[in-house]
């Protein structure tokens, strides 16, 4: 299954665990391949510099993701409402003006 940011959370796990990109696949579990909470705090400060959103990645999900694939859902979720919010926003300014 391919996912918007895959690529990007792939690249930040291996950059962060210094290992080859080929070596994370999605069913790796986040503790099996070196990963702890602090890991996964620090991996999500990158991804939100370098996605930006205007909501902070929900912290208190990570606790739930027990597989890269997991986080990588959480990412997903996480840049989808932010677009969501962000469209709601817009269009929300939108009918005030009129």
């Amino acid at each position: 299954m391919s996912s918007p940011s895959r690529a990007l959370v792939h690249d930040l796990l291996a950059s962060h665990l210094q290992v080859e990109l080929g070596s994370i696949e999605d069913p790796d579990d986040l503790v099996e391949i070196g990963l702890d909470p602090l890991d996964l705090v620090l991996v999500v400060i990158k991804i939100e510099d370098l996605c930006g959103g205007s909501d902070s990645f929900p912290l208190a999900e990570l606790a739930e993701a027990r597989t890269v694939g997991d986080f990588v859902a959480l990412v997903d979720l996480w840049l989808q409402e932010d677009t969501t919010n962000l469209a709601a926003r817009s269009g929300s300014r939108r009918g005030s003006a009129a």
